[in-house]
């Protein structure tokens, strides 16, 4: 398989690794850790290249957790689930917890998906942010989400995050 990133030499040890995992697995997931102002997050790299579904980034869980959503959610695209924007699914957390997925605007490749840059030389490649709700069921953007949570998850489906804490996503 012929990966997108046309130069292969002198790579460092990590960039040989996503290399490998995308040629052998399909996908690679990175890890960013929480920082002291933002939580952490996780995405994919490989998704699109592999099997033409939009790669997936996760938000405000422990490390462990986003990891293993997004290791499930890539096992389920090997096995044909596609995975849409305003698709709400329950086969991505344990015990039928439910998750939506949003489509993630280019405007933010740039900060949070730089791997992904690197790996496609471009950013024409599609994103879904992968949100999970509180204990009521509820999204960020729904009225009464839990205060403490709202930090946790950024709305990556809108050009202007302050708007995008009030107007649903469509």
């Amino acid at each position: 398989m012929k990966l997108p990133r046309g130069a292969t030499t002198n790579l460092d040890p990590s960039d040989e690794k996503l290399l490998h995992d995308v040629e052998n697995h399909g996908w690679h997931v990175i890890l960013v850790p929480d920082e002291y102002t933002a939580p952490g997050w996780a995405f994919s790299v490989g998704l699109y290249y592999t099997f033409q579904h939009p790669e997936v980034i996760v938000f405000g869980l422990p490390s462990e957790v986003k990891h293993s959503m997004i290791n499930t959610i890539g096992d389920n695209v090997r096995a044909g689930t596609v995975y849409k924007s305003g698709v709400e699914v329950t086969d991505v957390l344990t015990g039928g917890i439910s998750c939506l997925f949003q489509a993630v605007e280019k405007r933010w490749y740039e900060s949070l998906l730089g791997y992904g840059k690197w790996f496609y030389e471009n950013d024409s490649f599609p994103v879904l942010q992968c949100f999970w709700p509180d204990k009521q069921g509820k999204y960020p953007w729904d009225s009464n989400f839990s205060p403490a949570l709202f930090w946790k998850q950024p709305l990556l489906f809108h050009t202007d995050p302050v708007k995008a804490r009030v107007e649903r996503p469509k």
